[in-house]
């Protein structure tokens, strides 16, 4: 015998069942939300992993650029002490290149042959820096070696007579460069490369400093350091300055003072040139003042009113 429902029973199901259908209906929204939402998340990672990727090759790339702009500082700077400057040779080589691309790109852009101007300011970009470079150091094979890649690269056979032309003026150069100018300290003496005669230093130096000695770029006390030496090292002495100089220095008891002396220009085993104050080698004149405290020094006695008058 089936039971019939109140009518409070049936109103009460009918609300649960309304309920349960808001339920289902709120539960679908919030699925789709979450399914949005991780969705979102994915995306925020795949951007973040890229961004992430791009910052790693970015500080990459930095530190590569940074290392090479070291290599290059330390480069010139080896290059300036060892030639005195740039020299001749490398003013030679680096106004030589100027000259053959100024030359050939007026020539390609009077002739408008725009796409040979562009296909050779590519070549310039590319390669340019590297020719200069081995001109400067005197590396003519490398330099003649990099341009006859150019040479022998399909792409280039437009731009074949100027790089022919800059090819032919390197090896006129290296064949006909029978001298080479040489800096010896604050003296330039020029060497005949086909008699194989190689300058030679001075003497040779020792370290007889306790503590380390630094090897500057410059006869200055505040140039750049080079190298380094300790006690008993040998140097090789090209040259030194005409005057002495002072150094605030202290000397073997301790004793702070001045010492005066001469800066020479040596050389170390590792090949390194710089300048040495002399104080600290065997060729030092033994010229030091030390500092006089505070108190040892005599102050005169003020005088008496009687002796104004």
């Amino acid at each position: 015998m089936s039971q019939e429902l109140t009518p409070e029973l049936t109103e009460w199901l009918s609300i649960r069942d309304e309920h349960i259908r808001q339920l289902q209906e709120d539960l679908l929204v919030a699925t789709k939300a979450l399914q949005t939402a991780q969705r979102n998340v994915r995306e925020v990672n795949e951007v973040k992993q890229t961004h992430i990727a791009y910052v790693n090759a970015y500080e990459q790339k930095t530190s590569e650029l940074e290392r090479e702009v070291h290599q290059w500082q330390h480069d010139y700077e080896q290059l300036r002490i060892q030639k005195g400057g740039f020299g001749f040779k490398m003013l030679l080589a680096s106004g030589l290149l100027a000259t053959l691309v100024g030359m050939a790109a007026g020539w390609l852009l009077f002739r408008q042959r725009d796409s040979n101007a562009v296909l050779f300011e590519s070549f310039n970009k590319a390669a340019g820096f590297n020719v200069e470079y081995n001109l400067s150091h005197q590396q003519y094979d490398q330099a003649r070696k990099i341009v006859r890649e150019y040479l022998s690269n399909s792409v280039y056979q437009p731009i074949l007579p100027e790089l022919t032309l800059i090819d032919n003026m390197i090896q006129a150069v290296q064949l006909h460069g029978d001298s080479t100018l040489q800096s010896v300290g604050y003296s330039v003496i020029q060497h005949d490369s086909i008699s194989h005669e190689e300058p030679r230093p001075v003497r040779s130096l020792v370290v007889v400093h306790d503590g380390i000695v630094q090897v500057r770029a410059e006869a200055l006390p505040d140039a750049m350091v080079l190298a380094t030496l300790k006690k008993k090292d040998k140097v090789d002495q090209w040259d030194k300055t005409t005057e002495v100089s002072k150094l605030k220095i202290a000397d073997k008891k301790g004793k702070k003072g001045v010492a005066e002396d001469y800066w020479y220009e040596v050389e170390t085993a590792d090949g390194v040139k710089g300048w040495v104050f002399g104080y600290f080698t065997n060729a030092s004149i033994q010229r030091f003042k030390p500092d006089i405290p505070d108190s040892l020094l005599v102050v005169p006695a003020a005088p008496k009113k009687d002796s104004l008058k």
